[in-house]
């Protein structure tokens, strides 16, 4: 709740890409989900972890690589917003390998 007051406070003065705010939305979800039902037991990975026939509920590695890629969005979007020196040709490359 917190984050999205935040991110309405700021919007009009440092607005985000579509994509970063669609993937917060999606990181909310997965942190509510997981919270919820604990990431070892969310329901709707059981079917996943029947077909390949692992032994666990890989939810929470959706969980942890979801929050390792949306905060390196958002902070690609600052770094190159603020045209800092050294990283800005570094965060493009690295998103243009990702996208592609």
């Amino acid at each position: 709740m917190i984050t999205f007051i935040v991110l309405m406070a700021t919007h009009q003065r440092f607005p985000l890409t579509g994509l970063a705010y669609g993937l917060i939305v999606v990181l909310s979800l997965i942190l509510m989900i997981g919270g919820h039902y604990t990431s070892a037991e969310v329901p709707g990975f059981d079917w996943f972890k029947d077909v390949l026939n692992i032994e666990r509920n890989n939810y929470d590695k959706v969980g942890h690589f979801t929050q390792g890629f949306v905060p390196a969005i958002i902070a690609g979007e600052i770094i190159i917003r603020n045209h800092v020196q050294g990283l800005n040709s570094l965060i493009i490359k690295s998103r243009s390998i990702i996208l592609n």
